[in-house]
């Protein structure tokens, strides 16, 4: 069964709410970011998370023939991405940033530059389906793939 999953992603810069200025403070700015989810393409009613999701980022949840449209919009200060594991897409929304010989839409969703918004199309295949000899749900991960040892947003 084909259905239609919309997912609003939103990024942000979190640190000011959680680093003080203090007098034995290393460093003189720390960049914080998070993902929130929302109802729509407005970015206005966030979904809230559950208390013991602390920072990892929303949960995106899809079946087996699925099509899921990732509705990511960027206000952080630098680009970036999502990158997913366990779906298939194409090279539009793979959401790796390299030396991959493409240019033009295919390039689009490497880094989303801040103050904008990318879709993402990402399909739930039968070639990732749990097997009968897995659990019904197999989790996997989506996170940013620019720069990723200095900007590590991992989800499970």
């Amino acid at each position: 069964m084909l259905d239609i999953v919309d997912v609003f992603i939103y990024l942000f810069s979190i640190a000011d709410k959680y680093i003080q200025t203090t007098e034995d403070r290393i460093g003189s700015v720390y960049k914080k970011v998070m993902l929130k989810q929302f109802t729509d393409g407005f970015f206005r009613r966030e979904i809230k998370p559950a208390p013991w999701m602390g920072y990892v980022g929303p949960t995106i949840k899809g079946e087996t023939g699925d099509v899921l449209y990732v509705h990511f919009r960027n206000l952080a200060s630098r680009p970036y991405g999502l990158h997913p594991h366990g779906v298939q897409y194409f090279k539009d929304s793979e959401g790796s940033l390299y030396m991959d010989g493409t240019s033009g839409r295919d390039k689009l969703d490497d880094a989303v530059p801040p103050g904008q918004t990318y879709t993402y199309r990402w399909f739930m295949q039968n070639t990732f389906a749990p097997t009968k000899d897995d659990d019904n749900c197999i989790p996997v991960g989506y996170h940013p793939h620019i720069r990723s040892r200095k900007r590590l947003i991992l989800v499970w």
